[in-house]
């Protein structure tokens, strides 16, 4: 999802998003996919988790006609459109059926990828890594390239989609063969099935908004930052890959203790695939170079037990610096002591 990649244009460029210009791109990414999508009208979104995409695959249904296909933006429409045709021709069953049922449903979703670049560096270290006879070494280059494949990896949205053709009144006989339903009651639950996957009104699939009656908006903005950004993903086109995001997520609790454990155990929250969206910049972690300063202090022993922070705060810094607050706050402490 991300960002649309074009490397020939800096204000679209994935590497640097400091310059990355989300309005122009996303423009950009729309109107490639306007032209190919104009037949279609929008129902819902739907969430997974990567399991539920990749392994569960609650979303394909084998007893109806159900194909997932990874298409080139512009071509999506002239595919669905042969894909029908060859249905119609050559699929149907018995020879006498001449037209598809209504209706047809089509999911989409960006398919992000790992920037060749960084595939081809993994695959150069995972080749040296084979080639290491002592277990030892093995052992440490194995981590290594562990650590290479979590940080290293660049995932982008190269210009293809995953779409997903549904006819819910078609019976799947074999991959090549489909016919009508023979009974009401078939026919009924494959198309409650596809109800539960279309209708607005469908929970299935669905992110339910954690609050309570008494939250006022900014509690339940608070408490709903990863549904909005997975929200912010569906509209931007969705969101698809085969890699999961490991990233851990923090729990939100009413509790001002627990509420610290979390923060103190599973951040920082940077998510690098899916869960890296457009808005990720408002609502989560991103912190520029020229903004560090107001959170690390220029001593890099800070923390060790023989810190000398009368000596460190004799010093002046520059101003709205985290070492300018450290300073200050010292001394609003040392006025208090000495008042006592």
């Amino acid at each position: 999802m991300l960002k649309y990649y074009n490397k020939h244009e800096k204000k679209c460029d994935n590497d640097k998003p400091g310059q990355f210009k989300l309005a122009d791109c996303n423009k950009k990414l729309l109107n490639n996919i306007v032209s190919t999508t104009n037949f279609l009208i929008e129902e819902r979104c739907i969430f997974m988790t990567f399991d539920e995409y990749k392994n569960e695959r609650v979303h394909i249904n084998e007893n109806i006609y159900c194909k997932s296909l990874i298409l080139i933006e512009n071509t999506i429409k002239e595919t669905i459109e042969k894909e029908l045709n060859n249905i119609k021709n050559n699929l149907l069953k018995p020879s006498n059926l001449q037209n598809i049922p209504l209706p047809i449903y089509v999911m989409l979703a960006k398919k992000l990828v790992m920037k060749e670049t960084v595939k081809k560096l993994q695959e150069e270290e995972a080749a040296v890594a084979v080639k290491l006879l002592d277990r030892a070494k093995k052992k440490l280059q194995e981590e290594a390239l562990k650590k290479i494949k979590g940080e290293a990896a660049t995932y982008i949205f190269g210009r293809k989609y995953e779409v997903g053709v549904y006819i819910p009144n078609l019976m799947r006989l074999s991959d090549t063969e489909y016919t009508l339903f023979p009974s009401l009651d078939a026919f009924s639950k494959q198309n409650r099935w596809m109800e539960l996957m279309t209708s607005k009104y469908s929970k299935y699939l669905a992110i339910i908004e954690i609050s309570n009656v008494k939250d006022k908006d900014g509690d339940k903005m608070k408490k709903n930052y990863l549904r909005r950004d997975l929200t912010n993903s569906c509209f931007n086109l969705g969101c698809v890959a085969d890699t999961k995001d490991t990233v851990p997520i923090p729990d939100y609790s009413s509790d001002k203790q627990q509420m610290m454990d979390n923060v103190l155990s599973k951040s920082p929250y940077i998510p690098k695939v899916c869960l890296q969206t457009p808005y990720y910049t408002d609502d989560m972690m991103f912190i520029a170079d020229a903004d560090k300063k107001k959170y690390e202090s220029s001593a890099s022993n800070l923390y060790s037990a023989d810190f000398d922070i009368v000596g460190h705060c004799t010093k002046k810094y520059e101003k709205d610096s985290f070492d300018e607050y450290l300073c200050d706050t010292l001394k609003l402490c040392k006025k208090d002591r000495d008042k006592q």
